[in-house]
């Protein structure tokens, strides 16, 4: 499944760890493919590299730093061909939805209640907060799984919870 997330996500993810950090633990597994621009990246590290930020939180650069580049290390670049025009209060944010738009991400993750997240959509693109992502696609990335009883075996999917097979008891 492909994402962009936000410099408020990817913030909240390294500073705080909560579900934005779980979101960003999914890119780093491979089961979530964040997909972002150059400029997108850039922000990340100035916003990220604050001094008013790693004063605030006691954080030191160096660990910062060595956790944006391997959030850069699982993330994919792509070159915007379509630059939008949709966030007018906050035109910079356009380039989450230039991104994601070109990478055909299937959200945008973020905390911006000011501009994003009052879109709700863009072009398909459903834009949503950390909680409500992990709410709404948590589950296809548990694994089944296995419950024993002395008359078989049964595999049950995690998503639905619904029996996906059953496997005979050996003699």
């Amino acid at each position: 499944m492909k994402v962009t997330i936000d410099t408020t996500a990817v913030v909240s993810g390294i500073f705080w760890k909560r579900d934005s950090h779980t979101i960003l633990n999914l890119v780093a597994s491979g089961d979530l493919d964040n997909v972002i621009s150059d400029e997108i990246f850039e922000e990340y590290e100035d916003v990220c590299l604050r001094d008013k930020l790693l004063e605030k939180t006691e954080q030191d650069a160096a660990n910062i730093k060595a956790s944006l580049s391997e959030l850069k290390k699982f993330s994919t670049f792509v070159k915007p061909k379509t630059k939008f025009d949709a966030v007018k209060d906050d035109p910079k944010d356009n380039k989450f939805l230039d991104a994601a738009f070109e990478g055909k991400a299937d959200y945008i993750i973020t905390r911006d209640k000011k501009h994003l997240l009052k879109l709700k959509k863009f072009k398909g693109i459903k834009i949503v907060e950390p909680e409500q992502f992990l709410k709404l696609e948590f589950s296809r990335f548990l694994p089944d799984f296995i419950v024993e009883t002395p008359q078989g075996t049964y595999v049950f999917e995690a998503k639905t919870g619904k029996l996906r097979k059953r496997l005979n008891k050996l003699e």
